[in-house]
């Protein structure tokens, strides 16, 4: 079972993608194979087949977890407070 987070997702302005909920930003860790394609101002997250997932600024419920501080993933510089391991991502 997963939990849930409902946000947007949003970029900062070192091309990061994160999840803005009204309160927090929090850090988004992609499954292995998913990729952003676009600009800083309109983008898609896309999985391993190039399948779109999720498009800048949509409201969206992103399943997963919590995860650890200590990381070692490969986009660890977008790291930045709370951690969510991205699992199934549907629109809000």
């Amino acid at each position: 079972m997963e939990a849930l987070l409902n946000g947007s997702l949003a970029t900062d302005d070192e091309g990061c993608v994160f999840a803005q909920t009204r309160d927090r930003r929090v850090s988004l860790v992609w499954p292995d194979g998913y990729s952003v394609r676009g600009d800083l101002t309109s983008y898609e997250v896309v999985d391993g087949d190039g399948i779109v997932i999720a498009k800048s600024g949509e409201e969206l419920a992103i399943g997963g977890g919590g995860g650890a501080t200590d990381h070692s993933w490969a986009n660890a510089d977008c790291i930045v407070g709370d951690i969510w391991i991205v699992g199934a991502v549907s629109q809000a």
